[in-house]
């Protein structure tokens, strides 16, 4: 599927041959140094008890005018674990068509079927402000300054 937001997809070559060509084994997500600074900025805004509508305006500052965020848009970031280098495959499965062989839809497969993929060379947010943004998502005190002044 299309790369989050931080990502760009990075060709693999197979080594070189002796005649010096190159053949294309696929493409690798790799960190986009420039937006893993505006994501790095939102987490930590987020950890330390920032407002959302904040956070959605400082990042449509920072991408105008290529890429607009929402709200949800945010939120769906904020969650995503690919920013502590984790992605899951084989959450999907397509359904067919059993007459026509036509992909239909796709339905989502169970928890325990997912297949884990820890990358460190995709990690933007260091574990420490993942585990404070996931406690302020959970409605948890994470003990940032805004929440223990009040």
């Amino acid at each position: 599927g299309k790369l989050p937001f931080g990502y760009e997809a990075a060709p693999v070559y197979k080594p070189s041959t002796t005649n010096g060509a190159r053949t294309l084994l696929g493409l690798k997500p790799q960190i986009v140094p420039s937006e893993a600074e505006i994501i790095a900025k939102a987490f930590h805004m987020y950890a330390e008890g920032e407002a959302l509508y904040e956070i959605v305006r400082m990042m449509n500052r920072a991408c105008a005018p290529h890429r607009s965020w929402s709200k949800s848009g945010v939120e769906n970031m904020l969650k995503n674990p690919i920013y502590i280098g984790v992605r899951y495959r084989n959450r999907t499965t397509k359904v067919t068509n059993p007459t026509t062989e036509d992909v239909v839809t796709q339905r989502v497969m169970d928890t325990t079927q997912w297949a884990k993929h820890e990358d460190e060379t995709l990690r933007i947010i260091d574990q420490d402000t993942w585990d404070r943004t996931e406690q302020r998502r959970a409605g948890r005190p994470t003990g940032t300054k805004r929440e223990t002044s009040e």
